[in-house]
This record gives C-alpha cells, sequence and structure tokens, in this order.
C-alpha cells in the first residue's frame, strides 16, 4: 500500500496539533521514509530501531494510523500504541526507579523499556552512583539472589510544577493539618521543608519572608529508613498493609494497622481491635519484609 499521499493529508489536518519542536523537519524526514513503507509491520520496525527520537516517532505514527482507522483504512495492526520509549536518559532513568519498586533483574529492565544491553547498564551504573535532582539523590540498591543480580527501589520521584499560590497553599496546608503531635506530624513537616528547599530565591523571600532558608533540605528518605523512626512506621505500615510484632503492657501481638474516622486501629489477627494508645504500643521493626 501506498502510505505516502495518505501521510501528506494527515499531516496536512493534524500536524498543528502534534506540539513538534521544528515540524518542517520532521515532516520531510518522516515523508522521505514513508514513501518505502508497504506495510505497517515496516513502519513498526522503523521506529523501533530509532536511534534517536523514537518516542515522539512513535506518537505521530499512532497518531496517523489513527487518522488512517477513521478514513475506512483499518483496522490498524501495530504494536505501537502499545509500547513507550524514552528519548531522554534522565527520563528514562526515573521510570526504571520507579519500575524497581518490585526487584527485578536486568533481562527484565532491558525488555520492558525496550533498550540493549550497553543501555541498561549505562543506566543502571548512574542509578546505583546516585543522581542529583534539585538537591536530592535519586539512587537504587542491587542485590545477589541464587546467582543473579535484582534491583531495587522505594523511591518515586514526582516532579509537580507549580504556581506560587499552589506552593503557598500546599506547604501551607500541610503544617496546619501535621500540628505539633501525631505520628503524621513530622512526615508533612519535612515533605513541606523539601517543597521549600527547591524554591526559587524570589518565591521563598515572597512567601515565607519570616523564615531561614538554610534550615530546609531535600534529603530524600527510603522506606525501610522511614519505617525504623517512630514517626515513620504508622505510615509505613498502613501503606504497606504488612502485619506486624508489637507489644504492649509486656504483652506480645501480631495485626496490621487501618485508619478509620480519624483514628488508627491495630486489627489483631483474628480479626479484633486492640484497643491500645499507639504511643504506648512497641512495634518491632525487624519483622518486617519491606515492600
Amino acid at each position: 500500500m501506498n502510505y505516502l499521499p495518505l501521510f501528506d493529508a494527515f499531516w496536512a489536518c493534524r500536524s498543528a496539533y502534534l506540539g513538534l519542536n521544528n515540524p518542517t523537519r520532521t515532516y520531510e524526514n518522516l515523508r522521505t521514509k514513508m514513501a518505502e513503507f508497504q506495510t505497517i509491520a515496516e513502519i513498526d520496525d522503523y521506529v523501533c530501531t530509532l536511534k534517536t527520537s523514537r518516542e515522539s516517532t512513535r506518537r505521530i505514527m499512532v497518531e496517523f494510523f489513527r487518522y488512517l482507522e477513521k478514513k475506512g483504512h483499518g483496522p490498524i495492526e501495530s504494536v505501537l500504541p502499545e509500547l513507550k520509549f524514552y528519548d531522554y536518559p534522565f527520563e528514562r532513568q526515573l521510570e526504571i526507579a520507579k519500575f524497581l519498586h518490585e526487584p527485578r533483574t536486568g533481562r527484565e529492565i532491558e525488555e520492558h523499556f525496550n533498550i540493549d544491553e550497553r543501555t541498561r547498564r549505562k543506566d543502571l551504573q548512574a542509578l546505583e552512583d546516585g543522581i542529583e535532582v534539585l538537591g536530592s539523590t535519586i539512587r537504587i540498591a542491587k542485590e545477589r539472589r541464587n546467582g543473579k543480580f535484582f534491583y531495587k527501589s522505594t523511591m518515586h520521584p514526582i516532579f509537580l510544577p507549580l504556581n506560587l499560590t499552589e506552593v503557598y497553599a500546599l506547604t501551607t496546608y500541610m503544617e496546619r493539618v501535621a500540628g505539633t503531635r501525631g505520628p503524621n506530624a513530622t512526615i508533612l513537616s519535612n515533605l513541606s521543608g523539601r517543597i521549600k528547599s527547591q524554591l526559587s530565591d524570589y518565591a521563598f523571600e515572597r512567601l515565607f519572608p519570616a523564615e531561614d532558608r538554610s534550615r530546609y533540605q531535600n534529603h530524600y528518605v527510603d522506606d525501610e529508613s522511614l519505617a525504623h523512626q517512630r514517626e515513620g512506621i504508622l505510615m509505613y505500615l498502613m501503606k504497606s498493609g504488612l502485619p506486624c510484632k508489637f507489644f504492649w503492657k509486656g504483652d506480645a501481638y501480631r495485626g496490621h494497622l487501618e485508619y478509620c474516622r480519624g483514628k488508627y486501629h491495630i486489627i489483631l489477627e483474628d480479626g479484633s481491635t486492640l484497643e491500645a494508645p499507639l504511643d504506648e504500643v512497641d512495634f518491632v521493626i525487624e519483622s518486617l519484609k519491606y515492600r
């Protein structure tokens, strides 16, 4: 099938909506290739073997396939809608850190991100060394099991562009909700401080003129380290849903934590609730398997 005239028609009506930095050059490059393709499989192979701009090209082709289907030239059977490429190493490395919330092998990482062994090694080495982002270090861990290396991380990098009003609302609300007591106070206070540490000089002076900026730092704490802190164990148990061993008034118990109607409740293995003030309960951190 000759896709060139269809691609020309597609570009004429859709190129303005693709968000391209240099649409003219992109069009000329793709138009040259479209004159060679006879099947959708050839287009798929071309995109998957590109060395650069794979993701931006994939998005264009997926939009082109949708255009073909709307014009009655479908259904289109392509692998591209189900794939995701990363044109920039930094973006891919952030996604790898999130993918490693479950321990993965190098081969699993290659298959999931459609990268070769060389690229995977470079990405993992960068993440093991630590990537500095806005004063915080993104780092993964490596462990050996049964002769295989597994990579893991509890970090979940989130970058949320905010205007100054949103920054003020978020930090002020967290601090007011946290107060000075309770299991969440330290966590919410730290989150507010980490946001403040990333502000420009103008933004900090504008929003918090009476505060000392030097007291705020953007230090990441992994789940296991957080759970070893009294202020973090309750929130970790809530997040993980894991059962935990603990002591109260000299007796040992095992159960999990639930939050309902503004209060934390310890639910024992038999389904009953232990009516114990949480500040009197000692949690046995070593009994946890972190996830």
